[in-house]
């Protein structure tokens, strides 16, 4: 197995030597070098994506390449991968998400117009009615839904847990709406729809007798 890696080496160090260009042959070949001696990425970069790999230059024994990470993406990474060691660095990344930051001001806001049209009967894309429950789903923005290539599940939850946090913190200064968390899942709040009578007494709260 030594002499057949070292064979393997020595074929992809001559296939470098000649040319840099990102050819199927050598795409091919860093993929099974990296599968076959169990090279390990950070960043969750994997042998698999070799494919995507361009911008090959190569300084025996270290190979340095460029990977546009996920399609659709500005998000491009530069690696140095060093034969001899085994081992690949992240050289530098630039780009981000083509969604952008979802500041806390954007919280505040769409939590904002999601309890309005909560609290007054609105069409919202996040609220939901029915069988006396108000469905408050957080995953149905754009900047809060998840999409291939777009914004990953990961950043998708994130942005949807810190809405739900603002969203239950402004429902809770109007007591007519109870929150029933035993329905709830982690992108969703649930309350019970007030009644007629305990929107009257909200709206016209009983003056004490003085």
């Amino acid at each position: 197995m030594a002499q057949s890696r070292m064979t393997t080496r020595e074929h992809l160090h001559s296939v470098l030597g000649q040319s840099t260009a990102p050819s199927g042959e050598v795409l091919h070949l860093l993929q099974d070098w990296w599968l076959s001696h169990g090279t390990t990425f950070k960043t969750k970069m994997s042998p698999a994506k070799a494919p995507r790999i361009e911008n090959l230059v190569w300084q025996s024994p270290v190979l340095e390449f460029t990977i546009t990470r996920h399609p659709g993406w500005n998000r491009i990474q530069r690696w140095s991968y060093d034969f001899t060691a085994n081992r690949a660095t992240l050289v530098r990344e630039q780009g981000e998400i083509r969604n952008g930051r979802y500041s806390a001001d954007d919280v505040d806001n769409d939590a904002a117009v999601i309890v309005e049209a909560l609290l007054h009967g609105q069409a919202h894309p996040c609220v939901r009615r029915a069988d006396g429950l108000v469905t408050v789903a957080l995953s149905k923005l754009a900047v809060t839904h998840a999409v291939p290539y777009q914004l990953p599940v990961r950043t998708a939850k994130g942005r949807q847990e810190r809405l739900k946090g603002r969203v239950a913190e402004l429902v809770q200064a109007h007591p007519k709406y109870h929150r029933i968390p035993l329905v709830e899942s982690w992108s969703t709040l649930v309350y019970r729809e007030p009644s007629q009578a305990e929107s009257e007494k909200a709206t016209h709260p009983t003056r004490s007798k003085g």
